[in-house]
């Protein structure tokens, strides 16, 4: 499991820019990376933190005025590009939620492994639902085991 506060990232319609007709990334996308990738490797976590299928959460500030959903992929491209996680196309699962106790300009960033569903457990029970899918009805201060 990988849990890390970390810079807001840019919204997904601030990482790209046209100049001069040639589209690139944006200058706040490239320093937020920087200073993202410096906090993680500050704090020690290795590559292959979450292996196989997993899920992500975002929490972000509650006053945070872009759409929810476009702090996502700033975040997850980061993960994969530092082998923090595999390939986004194995994330099964995103969660992106505005937190009251998220400081303005600060994200929490959690992403855990997940087992297959499974068609029927042992015994006729449900099949085990990713711990992601709990934060629904709770909220995000208590994360997931």
């Amino acid at each position: 499991m990988l849990s890390i506060t970390l810079p807001l990232p840019p919204s997904a319609n601030r990482i790209w820019r046209v100049a001069r007709g040639r589209i690139h990334r944006s200058v706040e996308y490239l320093d937020w990376i920087e200073t993202a990738t410096r906090i993680i490797r500050d704090d020690g976590i290795e590559p292959n933190a979450v292996s196989g299928r997993y899920w992500l959460s975002l929490a972000i500030p509650f006053g945070d005025r872009a759409d929810a959903d476009n702090r996502l992929k700033a975040t997850s491209d980061l993960l994969v590009k530092l082998k923090l996680v595999p390939d986004d196309r194995y994330m099964d699962a995103a969660y992106v939620r505005r937190v009251q106790s998220i400081t303005s300009g600060l994200c929490r960033v959690t992403a855990a492994a997940i087992s297959e569903p499974r068609a029927a457990a042992p015994g006729g029970r449900r099949p085990e639902v990713p711990p992601v899918l709990s934060l629904l009805a709770g909220g995000m201060e208590a994360a997931p085991s």
